[in-house]
């Protein structure tokens, strides 16, 4: 009896190895001649993030493979990223497999000289994935409003990993860039935890991986703001600590991004108008409290004599007004 007790967990422990052994190798296979989307990208990273684990399960020829095969699909992204074609047509997957994966590899196995060589590659490919989808402010582009939440994710893991490099993961001018990215991503959080103009339900992870991020890199102001937007309890102390400490300006415009968040202050039970405006399209919502009031695309219709006048061009903005009375902001579009 007490062999048969030690055996079955060997037996399962072994089942185990050799499923996953089996998974990898399934995986390699699909991946072989796939296309470097999304869901191929996600599951690029998982297993480069699993693979110091994997060490002691896998036999050392798969363990090896696996580990080939991701160091060609970073060398791969990295010639994409050359090409400029990847960054064009999906950012997302560009910070994925250009910036995040390279990193990881890296930082997960600085001792092996091809991982440690693709260093400066994440940097560059980091580097240029914010600078080309965030203006100076932090503020991420309309076009790509619906990437904020993994964005947000992909950059805090890898400004995570920087820190075991003395350059970090990115230049000094785009860790500014991603700093102010954090504060704004604060602007655009529902009570529920969701994120405006976001028809997924609320995810705790986001709400962890954005305290992360503040406590990260977010000043004390950015931190006082975090625990009025995040957790929404009732603290006196916090309340009496956030009294005399001057938190940044609730709201915010960036004609590049074609993007505004017009809110009187920070509180939960504020009313907030999110406006994004890419082009000939215009996404709204206005929250009060905790309330989401409406959300997505504003839909006119203007006549002139009876006849429908048809738009044309894209929007722009004529004015915009914030100050302590009043956030303000007019949009205009030429009739056709």
């Amino acid at each position: 009896m007490m062999s048969i007790a030690t055996d079955l967990p060997q037996e399962a422990f072994r089942a185990r190895h050799t499923s996953t052994t089996q998974a990898i190798l399934q995986w390699l296979h699909d991946s072989a001649a796939g296309e470097r989307r999304l869901d191929y990208a996600l599951s690029a990273l998982e297993w480069c993030r699993r693979l110091p684990k994997l060490a002691d399960m896998l036999p050392a020829t798969v363990w090896q493979r696996l580990l080939n095969h991701l160091l060609h699909t970073a060398a791969d992204a990295e010639t994409a990223s050359v090409e400029g074609s990847l960054l064009a047509a999906d950012p997302l997957v560009h910070q994925l497999l250009a910036g995040e994966l390279p990193m990881t590899l890296a930082s997960f196995f600085p001792k092996i000289k091809a991982c440690r060589r693709l260093l400066p590659q994440a940097r560059r490919a980091l580097t240029a994935g914010l600078a080309d989808l965030l203006d100076d402010e932090g503020l991420l582009h309309a076009d790509r409003f619906d990437q904020l939440r993994p964005l947000l994710a992909c950059w805090t893991r890898c400004r995570s990993l920087g820190k075991r490099w003395k350059r970090g993961c990115w230049s000094a001018e785009t860790d500014t860039q991603y700093r102010r990215f954090v504060r704004n991503a604060l602007r655009f959080v529902r009570r529920d935890g969701s994120f405006a103009l976001s028809p997924e339900p609320p995810d705790p992870d986001d709400a962890a991986t954005l305290a992360e991020a503040v406590e990260m890199v977010g000043e004390e102001s950015d931190r006082a703001v975090a625990a009025i937007v995040l957790s929404g309890r009732k603290d006196k102390t916090k309340r009496r600590k956030r009294a005399g400490m001057e938190l940044p300006a609730p709201a915010i415009h960036s004609e590049w991004a074609a993007a505004a968040v017009l809110q009187p202050d920070w509180s939960r039970s504020s009313p907030r108008l999110t406006v994004l405006y890419p082009g000939a399209s215009c996404r709204v919502e206005l929250n009060c409290g905790k309330d989401v009031l409406w959300s997505g695309d504003w839909r006119f219709d203007v006549r002139v004599d009876g006849m429908t006048a048809l738009p044309a061009g894209e929007w722009s903005n004529t004015c915009w007004m914030s100050d302590e009375d009043v956030d303000y902001m007019e949009l205009e579009r030429r009739a056709g």
